[in-house]
C-alpha cells in the first residue's frame, strides 16, 4: 500500500512541473492531441483509490473543443472584436480627397501627395475709364469742339474704354507632407490673355460744318479749349485710341487641414502665406493731321502727335484664408475666402512727342509734348501705398477616383488703390511751343495726379486635377 500511494505522489509531481513547463512553452494547436493545452487523462485515470477523484481543475472546461481556440483580444473571433461594418459610408464622416476612411479601415490605402491641377479663367475685369478724348462740334460754336458748347457731342469718353472679358489660365500645385492630408504647401499661378481695345475717328474736311477735336482746358485762360483734329475746308486728319492690358498673380501658402463634425462641412484648412499680382495698362492716343491744299494748291503742313499713359501695379503681400469642404459621395463642395494686405508699387511713365513736316521736307521734332503731355508731367514716376486684397472662391467637383477629378467654379478678387492710364489725364494743359523741348509754361500742368481706384476680377472657372 505505502508504495502504491508513493507512485500516486511521484504522478501528481510530475504533472504539476509538466504543466509549468508547458505553460512557459506553449505547443502549437493540436501537438498535443484532443483537449489541449489541458493534459489527456492518464490510462489509469480511472482508477483512482474510492473517495478520490481528479485534481480540482483537470481536464478541460466545458465545451473545451467544441470550437476552434479564441483568438487574442481584438482578432477576428476575439471577445473584444468589433462587428464589421457594411453599406455605404456614413454622411457625417470626414474623408480627405485620397478617400481615407477612418471608419472603414479596410479603405485605407496609400494615398496621394502631389496634386496637379490646370484651370481655364472665362473672367471679366473692371474696364478703365478715360476723360472726354475726342468730341464733335460745330463752326457755328464759339470755340468748336469745346466742352460745354451747345453743338459739342463726346465722341470717345468719358467711361470705359477697354475690354472687360479675358479668358486665361491657373495652374496649382499641392504638396501633401503626410498620410492624412493634415500639412501641406501650396503654390499657384494665373494669367490673363493680353487685351488691346481701340476705338478711331477720321474725317477729310470736306464736310460743311462739322468738326471733330480733342477738348482740354486752357491752363493761361482757365477756359475751356479744343485742339482741332478735322475742320470743313482746313486740315484733315484722324485720331486712334489704344488700351492695353496684361493681368496675372501668383501665391504660395501653407495649408493646416483638420476633419471637424460642424455641420454641413466635414473638412477645414487654414492657409497662410505671400500673394504678388501685377497689373500692366498703356493708353496710347495717336493724332495725324494735315493741311488742305490752299486756294493755289499749295500743299500744308501735317503734323504727327503721340501721347503716352502707362501704368505698372505690382503687389507684395501676405495673406491668410480659410476653406471649408462639403462631400456627398464623390462630389466635393468647396468654399474658401483669403485676404492679402501688403505694399502696392505704383509706377506711372508718362512720355509725348510731337513731329511737324513743312512742305519743303523740313521736319521739326519734339519728344516732350503731344497735347496732354508736356514737359511738366513727361517722365517716370513712381510710389509705394498699402493696399488690400480680398478674394472669395465657391468650387463644385466630382472625383473619379482618388488619382482624377475636374471641377467648376466661380471667382471674385478684389484689389484697393491701383493706378489707371485714363486716371493719370490732367485735363488742364498748358500748350507749350513746339520745337523747344523742355521749355514749361506759366502753369506747372499738366501734372501726374497719381488717382487710384478699385480693381476688380471675377468670373468661371473650369479645371482638371491629377494627382499621385
Amino acid at each position: 500500500m505505502a508504495k502504491r500511494w508513493m507512485g500516486v505522489a511521484l504522478l501528481a509531481g510530475w504533472l504539476g512541473v509538466s504543466a509549468s513547463a508547458r505553460a512557459q512553452y506553449p505547443m502549437p494547436p493540436g501537438a498535443a492531441g484532443p483537449g489541449y493545452p489541458y493534459p489527456p487523462p492518464p490510462a489509469d485515470a480511472g482508477n483512482f483509490p474510492p473517495g478520490y477523484g481528479p485534481p480540482p481543475g483537470y481536464g478541460p472546461p466545458p465545451g473545451y473543443g467544441e470550437g476552434p481556440p479564441p483568438g487574442p483580444p481584438g482578432a477576428a473571433g476575439g471577445p473584444s472584436a468589433a462587428p464589421p461594418v457594411d453599406g455605404p459610408l456614413p454622411p457625417t464622416e470626414c474623408l480627405p480627397p485620397n478617400g481615407f476612411s477612418c471608419l472603414h479601415p479596410e479603405l485605407v490605402r496609400p494615398s496621394p501627395h502631389f496634386y496637379l491641377q490646370a484651370d481655364y479663367l472665362l473672367w471679366w475685369v473692371r474696364k478703365a475709364e478715360v476723360p472726354p478724348l475726342v468730341t464733335m462740334g460745330s463752326l457755328n460754336d464759339m470755340t468748336p469742339g469745346a466742352l460745354g458748347q451747345p453743338n459739342t457731342v463726346a465722341l470717345i469718353g468719358p467711361g470705359p474704354l477697354d475690354q472687360s472679358e479675358q479668358s486665361g489660365v491657373r495652374v496649382t500645385a499641392l504638396y501633401w507632407f503626410d498620410q492624412d492630408h493634415t500639412w501641406g504647401v501650396e503654390a499657384t499661378g494665373f494669367w490673363l490673355a493680353n487685351s488691346s481695345v481701340s476705338q478711331g475717328i477720321s474725317g477729310d474736311g470736306n464736310t460743311s460744318t462739322t468738326v471733330i477735336a480733342r477738348p482740354f482746358l486752357n491752363a493761361n485762360t482757365l477756359n475751356r479749349d479744343a485742339d482741332p483734329i478735322v475742320v470743313p475746308n482746313v486740315q484733315s486728319g484722324s485720331l486712334n485710341v489704344t488700351m492695353k492690358r496684361q493681368f496675372l498673380g501668383a501665391e504660395a501658402n501653407l495649408r493646416l487641414s483638420e476633419c471637424t463634425d460642424i455641420t454641413p462641412f466635414s473638412r477645414f484648412s487654414c492657409l497662410a502665406g505671400v500673394r504678388y499680382l501685377s497689373l500692366n495698362e498703356k493708353l496710347q492716343i495717336a493724332e495725324q493731321v494735315t493741311d488742305l491744299p490752299d486756294s493755289d494748291g499749295n500743299p500744308g503742313n501735317s503734323a504727327l502727335l503721340n501721347d503716352n499713359f502707362l501704368t505698372y501695379n505690382r503687389f507684395y503681400g501676405a495673406q491668410v484664408g480659410l476653406e471649408a469642404e462639403s462631400r456627398v459621395g464623390p462630389v466635393v463642395f468647396t468654399l474658401a475666402g483669403k485676404v492679402a494686405v501688403g505694399d502696392n508699387n505704383q509706377v506711372v511713365k508718362i512720355n509725348g512727342v510731337t513731329v511737324i513736316t513743312e512742305p519743303d521736307g523740313v521736319v521739326t521734332t519734339d519728344a516732350t509734348r503731344g497735347l496732354l503731355t508736356q514737359p511738366t508731367n513727361v517722365g517716370r514716376f513712381s510710389r509705394n501705398k498699402i493696399a488690400v486684397v480680398p478674394e472669395a472662391d465657391v468650387g463644385l467637383a466630382l472625383e473619379f477616383n482618388e488619382h482624377l477629378r475636374v471641377s467648376v467654379g466661380y471667382n471674385f478678387l478684389f484689389w484697393t488703390d491701383v493706378l489707371r492710364p485714363g486716371d493719370q489725364i490732367d485735363p488742364v494743359v498748358n500748350v507749350g511751343p513746339v520745337g523747344f523741348p523742355g521749355v514749361l509754361g506759366s502753369s506747372p500742368h499738366p501734372a501726374v495726379p497719381f488717382h487710384t481706384s478699385g480693381f476688380w476680377a471675377q468670373g468661371f472657372i473650369a479645371g482638371l486635377q491629377v494627382s499621385y
